[in-house]
């Protein structure tokens, strides 16, 4: 009986030492609607460290990922051909992020070591394929991150989390009005001694609404009813603008 108590004790006390401080967030909207008159939107994520020891408070650091939904797409370098500038050399990406924001209390490389860089692929290096290390490819890579921050699609150099009495933060995410339809995941990491110690996900929904929704529905599930109406609109539009010149022109 006494050994048994001294195991149980053992093992309560190794599960004390081994248990660590974790992270917890949310999200001031889960919920994104696009419509005709959508300019982009503002989204909180705000959160707590739970910790397991008040008394040792470790110093810790925060990091914030938002990551759209996966594409494939195509990167195609400009090259001179007998003076003409054409498209050649297409590169093929697959499972790109459609959308891409990172913020954090401070730079990554002073947050984690270089392993934990390697391990996690927070940052630019998610996007770099390991098996693919082709110059032609680093190329493409660097080419589509260039593109995508340019039309505001990748950000990179956001304003950094408030982190309040080593237990409480918060960021704003700015989300462009050119975004695409479905899930946006919200990942808050909680950093120790240059590692990530917890994690905590949520999720975004954007979603389309109204005329919005019907012309992108009818464009993917009726693609021949989608352009006979497109045809139809640009006609209707064209008579309209000929009737009102020849009236002006009277």
């Amino acid at each position: 009986m006494i050994r048994l108590f001294t195991l149980i004790f053992l093992v309560a006390q190794s599960i004390t030492v081994e248990a660590t401080d974790t992270v917890v967030g949310g999200l001031s909207s889960k919920n994104i609607s696009i419509n005709t008159t959508f300019t982009g939107s503002k989204i909180l994520i705000f959160g707590s460290i739970k910790r397991n020891n008040t008394e040792k408070i470790i110093p810790s650091q925060i990091i914030i990922e938002v990551l759209g939904p996966k594409t494939n797409i195509t990167i195609r370098k400009k090259k001179k051909i007998f003076g003409i500038w054409v498209n050649s050399n297409p590169t093929r990406i697959y499972d790109s992020p459609s959308f891409y924001s990172l913020l954090s209390t401070d730079k990554l490389e002073k947050i984690l070591n270089q392993a934990e860089l390697k391990n996690t692929l927070i940052g630019k290096k998610q996007f770099f394929d390991e098996e693919n290390k082709g110059q032609s490819y680093i190329d493409a890579v660097n080419a589509k991150i260039r593109i995508k921050i340019n039309n505001g699609s990748y950000l990179f150099d956001n304003d950094p989390v408030v982190l309040k009495d080593e237990t409480l933060f918060s960021a704003q995410v700015s989300l462009p009005a050119n975004l695409m339809e479905g899930d946006y995941q919200a990942i808050i990491y909680l950093v120790q001694n240059e590692k990530v110690i917890s994690s905590f996900s949520d999720v975004i929904k954007v979603r389309k609404i109204g005329i919005e929704k019907w012309l992108y529905k009818m464009a993917h599930e009726q693609s021949f009813l989608y352009g006979l109406f497109s045809i139809f609109l640009a006609l209707f539009f064209g008579w309209i603008a000929q009737t009102l010149f020849r009236k002006f022109q009277k």
